[in-house]
């Protein structure tokens, strides 16, 4: 990418739910974003199941921007 991507407030992440069983569902930790124009990496703590089966149901959400100082890694 030629550009930078610019200041990302919220990701929205969802599957199709295919697989079998509960190959289908997903457990989310985490996803890290690294623009590489600019080497800033965005962070955005998920914790949650996607998945029909489980938590809410739900195969799709949206989650917000963190910032690097309010994250605790274990």
């Amino acid at each position: 990418m030629s550009r930078s991507l610019g200041q990302l407030n919220y990701i929205r992440i969802w599957h199709d739910n295919s697989g079998l069983g509960s190959d289908a569902s997903w457990y989310l930790k985490y996803i890290l974003i690294r623009d590489l124009q600019t080497m800033k990496t965005n962070y955005f703590i998920c914790e949650k199941w996607l998945a029909v089966e489980k938590d809410s149901g739900e195969v799709m959400n949206k989650f917000k921007f963190k910032k690097k100082k309010n994250l605790i890694f274990y």
